[in-house]
């Protein structure tokens, strides 16, 4: 049995027409006929009457049609689920930041980022620069901030901001 068939037997039993039902479904008559009688067939059961003017729904039909749409709807949601995971970032990111850098607004990052990935577990490892640039290199992080003039091949950084230190003493 596949989904093609409960397809055609919902609509078949909608319109009590099988040319119908195949022009609703956009397939031929003949395959819509194909898929009534190996549903049929793999049920054991029959599921429609000849009538003249269409078809009309056997009593087994008629108790089979309510679980045949609840399938339909569960192949639906379940389409749906896949699409809204593959478009969904999940798993875990390890970012390293400076110890105390206040530079980094951190918690509107955090925020950002569970608001905007809430699947996505955010692992946040205070460190010195040289060990954020080491922890990426050796992938044990993911990304990181560091103060760092120059990164080593296989890195690449994007510049934030400059940053001015002075060195303080009395004249």
């Amino acid at each position: 049995m596949d989904l093609n068939q409960l397809r055609t037997f919902v609509s078949v039993a909608e319109l009590d027409h099988l040319t119908q039902a195949a022009e609703r479904l956009h397939v031929s008559q003949p395959a819509a006929s194909a898929h009534i009688k190996a549903l049929e067939l793999t049920l054991g059961i029959k599921l429609f009457e000849r009538r003249p003017g269409g078809l009309a729904l056997t009593a087994g039909g008629q108790e089979l049609l309510g679980c045949a749409r609840e399938v339909l709807a569960a192949s639906t949601a379940l389409c749906s689920k896949a699409r809204e995971i593959a478009r969904s970032v999940v798993g875990k990111f390890r970012l390293g930041v400076r110890v105390a850098s206040a530079l980094i607004p951190l918690q509107d990052l955090v925020r950002a980022t569970r608001h905007r990935h809430p699947k996505l577990e955010l692992e946040i490892r205070q460190l010195n620069s040289l060990n954020v640039v080491n922890g990426i290199q050796n992938g044990e992080l993911d990304a990181g901030f560091a103060l760092s003039r120059q990164l080593p091949p296989g890195l690449v950084g994007l510049d934030l901001r400059q940053v001015t230190y002075r060195v303080v003493a009395p004249v």
